[in-house]
């Protein structure tokens, strides 16, 4: 009778709605702030910083194929690399410079690489969507690359006529 007596007390049951309070709180407080990141990847900002002159129709290419609204195009490396650091853009995509002639250019010691930085204190979900992303984008360059060199082969294995 005791045992019941407590469990019907005023401090057990006021414990009893606090926790039931806390957890749903708890509960809608995490899924509201990690439901509504998935579906709103493409309005992170990120930005194309371009230093290669001859890679301008990369870089229209990249602003055009990529699955986010807001992309700059307009700033130095070191800009952008600020506002990384300061959370205002999600990822930098680098066109360095003589990207398009060590792209070309297969037969010296340059390889044509595109730089990817990303802010890795940002939600994971937004770190993993760019991380995708920058996969994606070097896949592509790769392919690209092999097919020039398999081009520089097949044009150095024919014997010409």
């Amino acid at each position: 009778m005791k045992f019941k007596q407590f469990l019907l007390s005023k401090g057990v049951i006021g414990a009893f709605i606090v926790v039931l309070f806390y957890g749903l709180l708890m509960v809608g407080i995490y899924f509201s702030g990690y439901k509504a990141v998935p579906d709103k990847i493409d309005r992170l900002p990120v930005a194309i910083v371009n230093q290669d002159s001859n890679s301008q129709a990369l870089q229209n290419q990249l602003k055009d194929n990529l699955p986010f609204k807001h992309v700059k195009t307009n700033l130095s490396l070191n800009d952008a690399k600020k506002q990384l650091n300061d959370r205002k853009i999600y990822l930098i995509i680098n066109i360095p410079n003589k990207f398009s002639d060590n792209l070309a250019n297969l037969g010296h010691d340059e390889q044509a690489q595109l730089k990817f930085y990303i802010n890795y204190a940002n939600p994971m979900t937004a770190v993993s969507a760019m991380e995708t992303v920058t996969n994606r984008i070097g896949n592509q360059v790769q392919k690209i690359s092999y097919c020039n060199k398999a081009k520089l082969f097949y044009q150095l294995a024919l014997p010409s006529s």
